[in-house]
C-alpha cells in the first residue's frame, strides 16, 4: 500500500530586490547531492536581508557591484514545513535570480572603465 501525501499548492511569485553583493559559500557549507558532492550555493546580500540561492540559478551575474546595488528579479516559491519544535513555519525557495545589469566593464590601458551596454 502506497502512502498518499496531501496535495499542496505551489505558487511561484516574483519580486525585484536591490542586491549589494553576491558571496559564494565555502564548499563545506554547501548542500550535498545523493553522491555526497557539494552543490554550489551563493548568498545574495540586499539592503534588508541575506538570501541563499543555488549558484546555478543566478543569471546575468555582474562582475562587480556599485555601492547603490543592482536590481535583481527573483522567482521564488513559499514552502510550508514543520520545524524542530513541531510548529508550522514558512520558507522561501528561490527558483531563479536574474540581474537587470545594464553595465559592462571594459579594460582599457590597464584601467577599468564602466560603460553602458548597447
Amino acid at each position: 500500500m502506497a502512502l498518499i501525501q496531501p496535495k499542496t499548492e505551489s505558487k511561484i511569485e516574483r519580486a525585484t530586490v536591490l542586491v549589494l553583493s553576491v558571496i559564494n559559500l565555502a564548499t563545506e557549507k554547501c548542500p550535498k547531492d545523493k553522491q555526497g558532492n557539494p552543490i554550489a550555493k551563493s548568498l545574495l546580500v540586499t539592503q534588508d536581508s541575506v538570501m541563499g540561492v543555488l549558484t546555478s540559478r543566478i543569471k546575468n551575474l555582474p562582475n562587480a557591484f556599485p555601492t547603490e546595488g543592482i536590481k535583481c528579479n527573483l522567482s521564488f516559491e513559499n514552502v510550508e514545513y514543520t520545524n524542530k519544535k513541531g510548529e508550522k513555519d514558512t520558507a522561501s525557495n528561490i527558483k531563479q535570480a536574474e540581474f537587470q545589469s545594464n553595465l559592462r566593464f571594459i579594460v582599457e590601458n590597464s584601467k577599468a572603465v564602466v560603460a553602458p551596454e548597447f
